[in-house]
């Protein structure tokens, strides 16, 4: 794939050369960065290099990928994981003594009221 770009004034460009040439000028920015990629200090001096940057980076995302949690759970892990649910207790009410006649007129129906259209 070619770097070599036409501008709209039909000059061509070459980006890869352009990128070759300036790669030790510090990149515009507050990346600390140059335009190879190379961490820089104060004064512009070089700390770490761009392998070493993408080594740490590639080294800390497979530590990453070791330690993450699977995305699917089999379902001896779900059932590891479940705690059984205790049952409700009642609460302590006091409730009256009903004789079976009293029962008996709770559970039948009660008679509706005719109201008087006035």
């Amino acid at each position: 794939m070619s770097r070599i770009q036409r501008t709209a004034q039909g000059q061509l460009i070459d980006f890869a050369a352009l990128a070759a040439v300036n790669e030790e000028v510090i990149a515009v920015g507050n990346a600390n960065v140059n335009a190879r990629g190379d961490e820089l200090g104060p004064g512009g001096k070089i700390i770490r290099t761009r392998n070493e940057v993408m080594e740490e980076h590639y080294r800390l995302s497979q530590e990453a990928k070791a330690t993450s949690i699977p995305a699917v759970r089999t379902p001896e892990q779900i059932a590891a994981q479940a705690t059984p649910t205790p049952e409700p207790t009642p609460p302590d009410v006091d409730e009256p003594d009903l004789s079976d006649e009293q029962i008996e007129q709770l559970k039948q129906p009660k008679a509706k009221k005719e109201s008087k259209n006035v």
